[in-house]
């Protein structure tokens, strides 16, 4: 919600659909391709279903995190509809009424939203609550004091921190432990980007984050599968990281390249 414009819907809905469900459908049509190749030449090295239908279940499937982009886009556009009511008061217990119910949808309904629009509906309060941090930040501009609540809610967010299946829409926390902790450890990461600033390693993954979103699954996959061969785990889990991290630096362009038409 950080970034979202004052448009006519007509545009908002297209800019959305090109940017998150273009990719989305784009990349799970590769990535069932290359599991169903995998499984069948391959067997045993998958853990998750190969199915067509598990993204429209809200199942499990090969490329996990792509499920964000629908869930994003499904999120967007409730959050449209929300601020067209200009009253700030109606729009807080809207956003909150409607991502409670997504809060709880698992625990009421037996059955899931397809596309993981469920976990969409969670997201709702967060995607609003975005203009707000957005506010916060602006009157925030000592690079010390960035650090330094960064740290603060980085420390917090380590030490009560729980654990969540967003994905699955599943949450074993009371929702305002659960709200209040997303919002503290959002906070330590844009107090920490803000503290640093300028970097243009990191720079480069933000232009590209959805094209390391939608691959970063079969590098890290690779990369893990190659470390674990050779070295135990203490070494072998940083080094992933970092070659990982390289090797998505040189993958970036190539698939910008080739798949120029859906990540431009």
């Amino acid at each position: 919600g950080f970034f979202i414009k004052e448009e006519s819907f007509p545009i908002y809905l297209k800019k959305k659909a090109k940017t998150l469900l273009l990719p989305l459908f784009f990349v799970y049509v590769l990535s069932f391709a290359i599991a169903w190749l995998i499984a069948k030449y391959v067997p045993g090295i998958l853990k998750n279903d190969v199915a067509f239908s598990n993204l429209f279940l809200s199942h499990v499937f090969t490329n996990g995190p792509i499920w964000f982009l629908s869930a994003l886009f499904f999120a967007l556009v409730i959050v449209y509809f929300i601020k067209k009511t200009k009253n700030e008061v109606i729009q807080l217990i809207l956003a909150l009424t409607i991502s409670l119910l997504g809060f709880y949808w698992n625990k009421i309904v037996e059955w899931r939203l397809p596309m993981f629009w469920d976990s969409g509906l969670t997201a709702v309060f967060f995607v609003w609550f975005g203009k707000y941090v957005k506010i916060i930040l602006d009157k925030i501009s000592n690079r010390l004091y960035c650090c330094v609540l960064g740290a603060i809610t980085l420390i917090v967010s380590y030490l009560f921190g729980a654990t969540a299946e967003m994905q699955m829409n599943i949450y074993n926390l009371s929702p305002i432990y659960y709200y209040l902790l997303a919002l503290i450890g959002s906070f330590s990461i844009l107090f920490l980007s803000k503290a640093i600033n300028e970097n243009l390693f990191l720079q480069y993954f933000g232009k590209n984050s959805l094209v390391v979103l939608c691959f970063h699954m079969f590098v890290v996959m690779g990369v893990c599968m190659v470390c674990k061969m050779f070295l135990c785990p203490q070494i072998s889990i940083p080094l992933a990281f970092v070659l990982s991290a390289l090797l998505s630096t040189i993958i970036i362009p190539i698939i910008k390249k080739i798949f120029f038409f859906v990540f431009r």
